[in-house]
């Protein structure tokens, strides 16, 4: 095994991968199909409410949709106290360090929550399905934009439309959607559990 792969694993942070799992999920989420569910029962609040957050607001306010982007660019200063160790460690002046130090704070306190429980409580078991995403979320967003439609055509042509209608016609994209995502998420498993890794 190579040294270099243990240090970088030991320096991840599951919080940090969770929570970037947590909004890969967001994503990877458009293919339960709400709107669709949401147009076959009309009055439905309950539809229209988890509908309207797979949408961008047209103008003001917004939804759960349009927090996506704005959290990988959260991410992006998460990264930087990592990017500061490196930095130090290949010799940078402590001013430009420093510089770039002002974001760590404001960012680990808004991250705090997962970091506690994760990273020093320790309590990661119920983290699992979104580090696995978070690991691998370049994997994620490939396969979310590439695969789905082939995942989708291949579970109704080999298990037949059936089980899709077992809770009813309103609920089939919503059954399929899950199922394809279902199978995402365990092609990602897999790959985190054969330390298979996408990066740039």
């Amino acid at each position: 095994m190579n040294p270099q792969d243990d240090n970088r694993r030991s320096l991840r942070l599951g919080s940090v991968d969770a929570y970037r799992g947590f909004v890969m999920l967001l994503m990877m989420g458009e293919v339960l199909g709400f709107g669709r569910v949401a147009a076959v029962l009309p009055g439905n609040g309950c539809w229209a409410f988890l509908a309207r957050q797979q949408e961008h607001v047209a103008w003001t306010g917004c939804t759960l949709h349009d927090m996506i982007q704005p959290s990988f660019s959260f991410l992006v200063g998460v990264a930087l106290p990592f990017s500061l160790a490196r930095r130090s460690a290949e010799g940078q002046a402590r001013w430009r360090r420093t510089l770039h130090a002002f974001w760590r704070a404001f960012v680990l306190v808004l991250l705090g929550v997962f970091y506690l429980t994760i990273d020093i409580w320790n309590r990661r078991a119920w983290a699992y399905p979104l580090v696995v995403v978070g690991m691998n979320s370049i994997a994620a967003y490939l396969i979310a934009h590439l695969w789905s439609g082939f995942i989708s055509s291949a579970l109704t042509r080999h298990l037949g439309r059936g089980w899709i209608e077992m809770f009813g016609k309103p609920y089939e994209a919503l059954v399929l959607g899950a199922a394809v995502l279902a199978v995402e998420w365990a092609i990602l498993a897999w790959m985190s559990r054969h330390r298979i890794f996408l990066r740039v």
